[in-house]
This record gives C-alpha cells, sequence and structure tokens, in this order.
C-alpha cells in the first residue's frame, strides 16, 4: 500500500485517507495485543491476604460458643476464599477463561469489512 503511486488528485486523497484508517487499524491492533498483558496489581493480593488473615485472627478471638464461633468463621472463610477464586479467575480479562471473548470482535470484523450491498 506504501508503494503505491496515485495517478490523480482523487486517487491520492483515497490514497492518504486509506493509509490513515490503515495506520489506525495498526495502532487499535498494538493496544488489545497489549490489553493482554494487564494484570492486578501485586498490592492487591496483598491486601486480601492481610483482609483474610485479619479476619481469621478476630474470629479467634471472638468468644462464642464452639458452634457459633465455627458457623460465622465458615462463613466468613467461604466468602473470602469466593472472593479470592473471583480475583484468580479474573486476573487477566483478555487472556483468561472469565474474560472478554472475541465474538464480538469478529462480529465488528465481519461487519465492518462486509461490501455495502446498497
Amino acid at each position: 500500500m506504501v508503494a503505491y503511486e496515485p495517478q490523480t488528485k482523487a486517487q491520492e486523497m483515497l490514497h492518504a485517507q486509506n493509509l490513515g484508517v490503515l495506520q489506525e487499524l495498526s495502532k487499535a491492533r498494538q493496544q488489545r495485543m497489549l490489553a493482554t498483558r494487564i494484570a492486578l496489581p501485586g498490592v492487591m493480593w496483598y491486601v486480601v491476604g492481610i483482609g483474610a488473615a485479619v479476619n481469621l485472627i478476630l474470629f479467634w478471638l471472638l468468644e462464642a460458643r464452639f458452634t457459633a464461633q465455627v458457623l460465622l468463621g465458615g462463613i466468613v472463610s467461604f466468602f473470602l476464599g469466593v472472593m479470592v477464586f473471583l480475583l484468580v479467575a479474573m486476573d487477566r480479562p483478555i487472556r483468561g477463561r472469565v474474560g472478554v471473548s472475541a465474538d464480538l470482535y469478529q462480529t465488528i470484523y465481519t461487519n465492518v469489512m462486509r461490501w455495502d450491498e446498497r
């Protein structure tokens, strides 16, 4: 596309516009490729770990009957476990199993690349 030499002024304008669109497409692709490296920061994992430890220590210090303590501790531990599972599953939103699928990109591609039928 760069080696093409337009013959008329209209072809020159069309060629410049095509090069601009190609450059935008290249930038969008580069941004999508860089987005695959996005992950939760390490500080988030420290906060989750420290919060879980603090909650477990607080329940250990709670003076209650054994069954009430086990029940409350179990509920909080279950909640913490589910939250950690969610964080692990959503850690890499573009590449992970629970991430953004390529179906939307495919739909846009097929709609944009289709010739006008008018």
